[in-house]
């Protein structure tokens, strides 16, 4: 049976002029497409981010269903082996295994990630070729996206809208609707982009309501951001934060050998921090490498160390609860004060796979070295607050900032600050932490709350309620960051609001969308 092609393909597509038919080049196009989102997803690019979609467009133009899922394969396996690199080196270095075999489960990773762009591409085929098909697209891919954040477990690790987080004006809207709204606008421009540049390359006009209405919506988000980032939030009241960044190593770092050393560290740069008086001070994820809830030395030794510490500190710990004849561990993180002690913890709730713990243990056993000598990791009770004497915070344990959801649930539960401890040092010298701060700047905008990030080995930094990085380190240094920061009046923005409806408006929308279009288009009887 011969296979069914776009609709207008000898009209709408440029190659047929420019580059033939070749599927090599349309595999080279949407390779580089992919090279090009990696790119500006790990650098401070923005123009970039309104083209780099283009020749991933022009590749898919006038093929059949199966050969676009290939394309969008090709795209996904480009951009998802650049952006992500970094897992080979963290499964060889911690794993301790040759790169060779590391590279395994990174291909896994990459084909995986990469079923979502060719899903893309098949709704690509099913949408074009009708009215507002750059509005239906947009809706496609931010469906295909939210798929990736959600399935097993979820990976909603830089998104298409994290290429504009270091733009305060472009990111003002997360406030109606968070970062999958980014993402859908930032799409349709790419498309108007590409079907204005098309149009010219064949000498036609390209003037429809799909157009105009792209151009309406990216002008009304422009001006949206203009107005917002003058604005201070309303700001009533001030507090002063310490962040610590020790910078400890992470082969050393669950060494018993070092542990007095680590404690000595952390410690010393907190007296340096309590000069300037600071009401909270933020130590990292697992800062310390003990059971602060066991009595041992050096628990004692670091209580009386914080008796004459006039701040309240947040600062991560294992911890572990005995349930029958096993021990559970948890990731937490606890809030405390040397004038009265114990104040609040919370154990993580979302866990990083095979870094936390191991799913498929008799396929993936050597990821047990990454996970360290405490073993594996469960997940917490339940979503909480911090009840702070100063503010009520919302703590998020590293990759849980990468999911707008769980920061959002606990806005709504009151939460007037951020805060979220990591320990990047996984990475190494790689953009993983430049990315994994990038998705933090979001979640402070969505909620519009100021965000404080410590990291272990950097990025650790503050951000105001706008989306502006007011202060950041380097990574892998030493650094002491101490800052005023506004707290906002607690008021829920759109996107807390409506956040619990976003997953069905993302399904919903475009299954009755396609299904209008299939029906349409007569693919079913």
């Amino acid at each position: 049976m011969k296979q069914k092609t776009d609709e207008g393909a000898s009209n709408l597509d440029p190659f047929k002029v420019q580059l033939g038919q070749e599927m090599r080049v349309r595999y080279l196009l949407a390779s580089l497409s992919g090279l090009l989102l990696s790119l500006v997803l790990s650098t401070s690019l923005p123009p970039l981010a309104f083209l780099s979609l283009i020749p991933f467009f022009w590749a898919l133009e006038g093929m059949s269903a199966k050969q676009k899922a290939k394309i969008g394969l090709c795209f996904g396996l480009a951009h998802f082996s650049t952006l992500c690199y970094w897992v080979v080196w963290v499964i060889a270095h911690y794993g301790q295994i040759h790169y060779l075999l590391a590279i395994i489960p990174f291909i896994l990773l990459v084909l995986y990630l990469a079923i979502y762009p060719a899903l893309f591409a098949y709704l690509h085929h099913l949408l074009i070729g009708f009215k507002m098909s750059g509005f239906l697209l947009s809706g496609a891919w931010v469906f295909t996206e939210y798929l990736r954040g959600t399935l097993l477990t979820g990976f909603p690790w830089s998104l298409l809208g994290y290429s504009l987080a270091w733009q305060p004006v472009f990111i003002q809207v997360a406030d109606i609707g968070g970062i999958y709204f980014i993402s859908f606008f930032l799409f349709w421009v790419n498309w108007a982009l590409y079907k204005v540049i098309a149009s010219v390359i064949k000498h036609e006009r390209y003037f429809k309501p799909d157009l105009l209405l792209a151009t309406l919506v990216f002008t009304i988000s422009i001006c949206y951001g203009l107005l917002k980032v003058r604005d201070d939030g309303g700001a009533t009241k001030s507090i002063r934060v310490g962040i610590i960044q020790p910078n400890i190593e992470q082969k050393i770092k669950w060494d018993e050998k070092y542990q007095n050393t680590t404690l000595e560290k952390i410690l010393e740069l907190t007296k340096k921090a309590s000069t300037y008086n600071p009401f909270i001070i933020i130590w990292p994820e697992t800062a310390i490498p003990f059971f602060f809830q066991e009595n041992s030395i050096l628990k004692q030794r670091m209580v009386k160390e914080l008796n004459d510490l006039n701040s309240e500190l947040i600062f991560g710990s294992p911890a572990f609860e005995r349930v029958g004849k096993r021990t559970e561990y948890y990731n937490r993180v606890y809030l405390y004060s040397s004038a009265r002690g114990l104040l609040d913890y919370y154990d993580k709730m979302h866990l990083v796979p095979f870094g936390e713990y191991v799913p498929l243990r008799f396929m993936f056993s050597f990821f047990e070295k990454i996970i360290g000598s405490i073993g594996e990791f469960v997940p917490g009770k339940e979503y909480k607050t911090l009840n702070s004497e100063n503010a009520n915070i919302a703590a998020l344990i590293c990759y849980e900032s990468i999911f707008p959801e769980i920061s959002n649930k606990l806005k709504n539960k009151g939460a007037q600050l951020i805060v979220n401890i990591t320990n990047d040092a996984w990475f190494g010298y790689s953009s993983a932490a430049y990315q994994h701060f990038s998705m933090a700047i979001l979640r402070a905008v969505e909620n519009r709350l100021p965000l404080i990030r410590c990291a272990n080995t950097g990025i650790s930094g503050v951000i105001d309620s706008m989306g502006r990085v007011v202060a950041r380190s380097d990574i892998f240094e030493e650094a002491i960051l101490v800052i005023d920061m506004k707290l906002p009046p607690i008021n829920r923005t759109i996107f807390n609001i409506i956040n619990p409806f976003i997953p069905f408006t993302i399904f919903l929308v475009p299954l009755i969308l396609a299904t209008g279009v299939v029906l349409k288009k007569g693919l079913i009887n």
